[in-house]
Order: structure tokens, then C-alpha cells, then sequence
């Protein structure tokens, strides 16, 4: 009995103790170790504001200019500009950041539109009749008319047998300018151009039209130089005309020219000297884009609408290269 007695005593003292424990222990919150989060505002930057790309214009008409048109918009793609075509503009109408305007023909109101916007340079194609000014660039044939005709008359003697070759040119200083280079493209090739057979004539031979003449005084010409045993002829650019054409073709002559053969000639046509502003347009329109005028520039001309052989093209486009490098003078050989 004492034993059990003892041990509740025992049992009773462990558990005051116990109770005692825990009334003195405390419970701990846990502490926030992280650092306390600031917010902080990130500035925003102004939008920048992008610029431009540089426009190039292109003033041209409804039709033609075909592959002149393509030119231009190759090179504006491949510089990365703009190209806006248009058939017309005034100063107000030019748009942001124009830097170049190219024009197919001199049109109304293009000299004040030049005047009107100096820091933009302007090609046009064909308008020699333009005042000069430090923003214009001028790409005409004018220049090129004696080399021109030299060509027409290289290209006759290479392909004329027994070389009766002639021209029909106009009466004025200009025609004969442009008939002596003619002659002169003829004797390059030729030297003495002596037949072998009769008639036995001076070959190459010319007939006239006399200032003011039209169509009528034209098929005259024509039928002296037939009269004489021609039979490749040249017309003049001034005096060129279908019905001049036709009227050879009745007789079987066969034809020199500068521009495409009308339709029904092309078997008579022997070849054409063209004058080919594209090939000279990527050049001038670099130029333009860096702000250099280049004033009133001479047309490239190349060899066309022809059944040639590719070996003769070539010596054409060697004679023509020689011409306009001012090797051969186009003028020079005949008073």
C-alpha cells in the first residue's frame, strides 16, 4: 500500500513540473528575412521619330516611255526610294523629302516647278528647249544627231551591195549637217565607193528637200536617188514620215531608219540607229540623288530593230563607242 502510495506522489510531482515547463515557454513568431519591396517607376521614352525614305517622282505620260519607265523604277528600288509617278505636279503638290524628279518630255508649267524647288534636282528626257539651271539635267538627242546619222551611213555601207546608198535630207544648215555625217558614216567603211556594175555613180549620193517642202517635194527626192541607181536609203529624221516609207517600199528599196519600222516594212527595213536615254539614265539619276546637275548630257544610241548577224552588232556598238568618245569625228571628212 505504501508502495502505491509513493508512486502517486511521484506521478503527482512530475506532473506539476511538467505544467510548470510549459507555462514558461514562449512561442516565437517567425521574422520575415526578405528585404521589404520598393516599387520603382521605369521612365518611358518619347516615341522616336522615324525619318523618311528620300522620293523620287516621275512625271510622265499615260503611254510610252516603256522602258525608260522601267529604269527608274529599278534604280529607285535598288537605292531604296520611293517612287511616286505621276502625270503631273505643282510646287505645292511635291511631296515630303522629294529628292529627284525625273520628267519623259518637257510639259507645261516644268520650268516654273524647277524654279520652284532649287534643292531638288530634275532630270528630263528629250526638252533641250529648257533654260539652263544648277538643279537640271537635260538627256536629248540634239547633240547626237551627227553621230547619229554617221551610224545610219556606217550601218548602209556594211549592208548595201555594190554601196548605192543615199539620203534624203532637208535643204536647211541642219540637214546638211546631219547629211554630211551621213556621207562620212558611208566613205568610213567604204573609202571609193566605186560600183561594179552600171550605173556607175558617185556613191553615196543625196537629194535634197528644199525648206518648207512636204510630203510631195519628199517622194521627188526620192525619185532622183532611184533615178540613179540607189537602192538603201536614209530619210532624215525631220523629213521621215509613213507615207515616204510606203512609197520606197512600192519600189523595193530597202531602208536605213531611227526609229521602229512601220508595219508591213519590217522585210525592208535592213536596221534602225535609236537613240536609247535608258542607257544613260541609271548613271544621270545617280547623279541627281548627290546633287550634281550635269546640265545638257548626249543620249547613248544603239543598233535595233535589225536582222543582223550578233557578230556586226557588235562592230556597230564598237563604231558607236569610237563615235562618242570623240575618236571619229562624224563631221570631219565631207565640205
Amino acid at each position: 500500500m505504501k508502495n502505491k502510495t509513493g508512486i502517486l506522489w511521484i506521478c503527482l510531482l512530475i506532473f506539476m513540473l511538467l505544467a510548470g515547463c510549459a507555462q514558461q515557454t514562449e512561442t516565437v513568431p517567425p521574422t520575415n528575412t526578405a528585404a521589404p519591396l520598393i516599387e520603382t517607376s521605369t521612365p518611358t521614352q518619347p516615341p522616336t521619330q522615324t525619318s523618311l525614305p528620300p522620293v523620287v517622282v516621275l512625271l510622265a505620260p499615260a503611254q510610252g516611255w516603256g522602258e525608260d519607265h522601267a529604269v527608274v523604277e529599278q534604280a529607285a528600288q535598288a537605292r531604296g526610294l520611293v517612287l511616286d509617278v505621276r502625270q503631273e505636279m505643282t510646287v505645292e503638290q511635291a511631296p515630303q523629302n522629294l529628292q529627284a524628279v525625273v520628267c519623259f518630255g518637257e510639259m507645261p508649267g516644268l520650268s516654273e516647278l524647277i524654279a520652284g524647288l532649287p534643292q531638288v534636282q530634275f532630270v528630263v528626257l528629250g526638252a533641250a528647249s529648257l533654260p539652263a539651271s544648277p538643279n537640271l539635267t537635260i538627256l536629248t538627242n540634239a547633240g547626237s544627231l551627227p553621230d547619229l546619222g554617221f551610224m545610219a551611213g556606217y550601218i548602209a555601207a556594211v549592208q548595201a551591195e555594190e554601196w548605192r546608198i543615199g539620203i534624203i535630207s532637208a535643204a536647211d544648215s541642219p540637214g546638211q549637217t546631219y547629211r554630211n555625217a551621213f556621207l562620212n558614216g558611208v566613205l568610213y567603211f567604204c573609202g571609193i565607193c566605186n560600183p561594179v556594175f552600171p550605173p556607175f555613180e558617185p556613191y553615196p549620193l543625196y537629194a535634197e528637200v528644199p525648206v518648207g517642202g512636204g510630203e510631195a517635194e519628199a517622194q521627188q527626192a526620192a525619185d532622183t536617188l532611184l533615178s540613179r541607181g540607189v537602192d538603201m536609203v536614209h530619210v532624215a529624221p525631220p523629213l521621215q514620215s509613213e507615207a515616204l516609207y510606203q512609197y520606197l517600199l512600192q519600189r523595193g528599196v530597202r531602208i536605213v531608219g531611227t526609229d521602229a519600222p512601220p508595219a508591213g516594212l519590217e522585210t525592208n527595213w535592213v536596221a534602225s540607229v535609236v537613240p536609247s536615254p535608258a542607257m544613260d539614265l541609271a548613271g544621270v539619276l545617280d547623279s541627281a540623288l548627290n546633287g550634281q546637275a550635269l546640265g545638257e548630257v548626249g543620249v547613248s544610241l544603239q543598233v535595233n530593230y535589225t536582222a543582223v548577224s550578233p557578230a556586226r552588232l557588235t562592230h556597230f556598238a564598237e563604231i558607236i563607242s569610237r563615235l562618242q568618245s570623240g575618236e571619229i569625228d562624224p563631221v570631219g571628212l565631207v565640205d
